[in-house]
């Protein structure tokens, strides 16, 4: 049977699915199969067994990063105009990875803005 997870409590080691056919199971989190932990939303592929759902896999197909949340494209359009040489919008938008690089290298922009500022004091101008 498929659902999604609406809750898991770490403290309790349990949660519940909200199954396609409109019931709700509890599961234990030694019932859990997956290599990541159960989080709230994750897609779940699972065996009924009266109201407990045992056998609990993540469902096929979803990835394995945690859910990223609903970010706004204009709030990172604008992270990424005033401070994209930054990463700011990679870190908004939740690339992390990408977010450091940006960071690393944005040392980089320093002599393409000197020099097309005109402030070139080597050769005298």
């Amino acid at each position: 049977m498929k659902g999604q997870i609406l809750d898991f409590s770490v403290q309790k080691n349990e949660g519940v699915i909200s199954a396609a056919d409109g019931a709700r199971y509890t599961f234990s989190g030694s019932e859990w199969k997956g290599d990541v932990q159960p989080n709230r939303g994750m897609w779940v592929d699972f065996e009924a067994q009266e109201n407990n759902a045992i056998g609990v896999y993540r469902a096929l197909g979803q990835a394995a990063s945690a859910p990223r949340g609903n970010k706004s494209k204009a709030a990172a359009t604008l992270w990424g105009a005033f401070l994209g040489g930054l990463g700011a919008h990679k870190f908004y938008m939740g690339s992390w990875g990408w977010g450091i690089v940006y960071l690393l290298t944005c040392w980089l922009y320093i002599p393409f803005i000197t020099q097309s500022m005109g402030s070139n004091t080597k050769h005298g101008v």
